[in-house]
């Protein structure tokens, strides 16, 4: 799959996913119940205490079995040495087929495609909206996205601070680009939905559904990034490592407030209002299916592990 962004513009919605929108029309819901979603500044408080941070996978991924400790943060010799033998060939190997280890691996190359796609879903959105002024604040964070913004600790792509993650989790050699899926068939099947989801809602529908999904967004990722950075210092990934997530705790509660800015000024009417709530939905239902499916192969990797160290 060269061109990803091709494949994702291919993306077909099947009607599973879009009977949920297509139950009810903004024209045919009741005011009353348009009325009952409540404002949008509301989508932040939502999102904090969302169920989603409490998904078994992203509970497992803080308490990971395994470290990945560098010397350069150990004080002592003793601990250096510690790690050394840890880091022997053949430990290594063990390690590497561990279940936890492959499901790692799993959720780094999934969790990047979604941050690949991310500036493409910005655009799409920014492109549908009326004026210069509601249209800045999205341009804004993709300026960031690129490392464009002239913020300090804001300044370097993201995409290089992910490929500092996957060369430290030996996932690609030294100066190796980050590879794409060759074929949707490297994708897990929520993967596969939650770029479905996002991708339709951006690309397809009236702005407010995209708003709605961006703003859910970048709610809830300060609190789950704190999640996965919890899990990434317990794996003894560097501070260099870390940076992506720890960058996006900063940032994405800014990013939020900016979009609510920007729905305040555009969902002037009950049914957009509908839309908007209508996005934070796909948003949700594409989150769920994303940890579902990591925490699935979790529980099936685990048990292949028990079943081969019994044979």
């Amino acid at each position: 799959m060269q061109d990803f962004l091709e494949y994702m513009r291919t993306l077909q919605v099947s009607q599973e996913l879009d009977r949920a929108t297509q139950a009810e029309s903004a024209n045919t819901v009741s005011i009353a119940t348009i009325q009952t979603l409540g404002s949008p500044q509301q989508i932040p408080h939502y999102a904090r205490n969302h169920a989603l941070l409490q998904h078994p996978w992203l509970l497992s991924f803080q308490n990971p079995p395994l470290r990945h400790t560098h010397l350069e943060d150990l004080p002592t010799t003793d601990q250096k040495l510690g790690v050394l033998v840890a880091d022997h060939p053949r430990l290594s190997c063990l390690i590497r087929e561990t279940g936890v280890s492959r499901n790692l691996e799993t959720w780094l190359k999934q969790r990047y495609l979604i941050s690949w796609c991310f500036p493409n879903w910005l655009t799409a959105v920014a492109s549908k909206l009326p004026t210069p002024q509601t249209r800045i604040p999205l341009l804004k964070n993709l300026y960031e996205e690129h490392g464009l913004s002239g913020k300090p600790g804001h300044s370097k792509p993201h995409p290089q601070m992910w490929q500092q993650l996957f060369e430290e989790l030996s996932a690609i050699a030294p100066g190796q680009s980050i590879p794409l899926p060759k074929s949707s068939q490297e994708l897990l099947p929520g993967t596969q939905r939650y770029l479905q989801i996002y991708t339709t809602a951006c690309f397809q529908y009236p702005a407010a559904f995209g708003l709605g999904i961006l703003a859910f967004t970048e709610s809830i990722l300060p609190y789950e990034n704190q999640l996965i950075l919890a899990g990434l210092k317990k794996l003894g990934i560097s501070t260099k490592g870390q940076e992506f997530f720890a960058v996006h705790c900063d940032c994405d509660q800014d990013h939020a407030e900016e979009i609510l800015d920007v729905i305040e000024q555009t969902a002037n009417s009950p049914q957009t209002l509908w839309q908007v709530w209508q996005g934070v939905a796909m948003a949700v239902r594409a989150r769920q299916g994303f940890y579902d499916d990591l925490d699935r192969e979790l529980v099936l990797l685990r048990q292949d592990t028990v079943k081969s160290s019994k044979g």
